[in-house]
């Protein structure tokens, strides 16, 4: 048994990319690797100035640090950024690093670098110093820390969500069935999507399945044909994906590898609408459209209503296949295996 002291901000929280990876990869590992959860919760809508005086991940770790007496820790593993923003935070991990690699190693698993600001690039680059290995999410990233970090490996970001009886169960696409996923933020060009909708559902005809934790209000009296779902469960919201035809990514600026919904819409089978990066463009069954203006996804609608019964048979399955090498279990196998040949068990 290989024992991991997990540490993550937001641990399991959907609010918290980082957080929600942490616990989605943890009760994926093989039964070989144990992890236990050292975390804090920090939402982003706390101040600048809280979060950048925030202590409690420098608790969580100091925590570690005490536990390290009296548990036989073959791993501490640290998922950053932390929504946190306090530099401080190098002395707790600077102790647990030299305390861990007495008797394990210390591992970093790195969800962003190019995209943070430049003291947080500073403190991300001490952390790989002090790491035995450092996971990164694509090959940008780790091209940029590998200087930092003998021993670097790409672990990619799974769907965000997993239900095996609903991937499984004999559930029919539907024609004119479409849905969104996620939270509702500024990072969404959410009302350029429903004031799209209101235009091509002017009949009613159409469905759209909105499934969010965000509180949306009365939105199904607002706009025609939709169906709201507040909190719905993995099987619910699964379940849904799967019966609709399109799903709707209309995430700023694009879609990206750490995005986990596209994935969940992938493995789900849905033909995908939104702007994406230039590795996702190239996928057949993506709808790829340069801004977020209604006119831009309508065109991108209408595009998807006039593909052929065989052309729509062929994106579903093509986006199933590209879905399947993001289950949880995949890519928790892919951390556990270099877990096992770091720490030798």
């Amino acid at each position: 048994m290989i024992k991991i002291a997990s540490i993550s901000n937001n641990y399991g929280k959907t609010f918290d990319g980082v957080g929600d990876f942490a616990r989605v990869q943890n009760i994926n590992y093989p039964k070989d690797i144990n992890a236990t959860v050292y975390s804090a919760e920090c939402t982003y809508e706390a101040s600048t100035l809280k979060r950048f005086f925030s202590i409690g991940m420098i608790q969580a770790i100091y925590k570690v640090i005490r536990d390290l007496k009296y548990s036989d820790y073959d791993v501490v593993m640290v998922e950053y950024p932390f929504v946190e923003w306090n530099p401080m935070i190098l002395i707790p991990l600077t102790m647990l690093s030299k305390r861990i690699k007495k008797r394990g190693f210390f591992v970093l698993s790195l969800h962003e670098y190019n995209r943070v600001n430049y003291l947080r690039k500073k403190v991300i680059e001490k952390i790989c110093k002090l790491s035995d290995l450092v996971f990164v999410s694509d090959e940008n990233i780790e091209e940029a820390v590998k200087q930092y970090c003998k021993r670097t490996k790409i672990r990619q970001i799974p769907t965000n969500l997993y239900n095996d009886r609903a991937i499984h169960e004999n559930i029919e696409k539907k024609e004119n069935i479409y849905v969104y996923f996620g939270l509702v933020n500024s990072s969404k060009a959410f009302d350029e999507m429903l004031e799209a909708w209101d235009i091509f559902n002017r009949e009613g005809d159409k469905k759209l399945y909105i499934l969010s934790g965000t509180p949306l209000g009365d939105i199904e009296r607002k706009h025609k044909g939709i169906e709201y779902i507040y909190n719905g469960s993995d099987y619910e919201i699964i379940t849904k994906m799967r019966e609709a035809q399109v799903c709707f990514l209309p995430v700023k600026p694009y879609v990206d590898s750490k995005n986990t919904t596209f994935k969940t819409a992938s493995i789900s089978g849905c033909i995908c609408v939104g702007a994406f990066c230039d590795e996702y463009k190239k996928l057949d069954y993506v709808v790829n459209i340069e801004n977020y203006n209604p006119k831009s996804i309508i065109s991108a609608l209408e595009k998807i209503s006039n593909l052929s019964e065989c052309e729509i048979l062929k994106r579903i399955e093509s986006a199933i296949e590209f879905g399947k090498k993001y289950t949880p279990q995949n890519t928790s196998e892919v951390v556990a295996n270099e877990i096992r040949m770091m720490v030798g068990k």
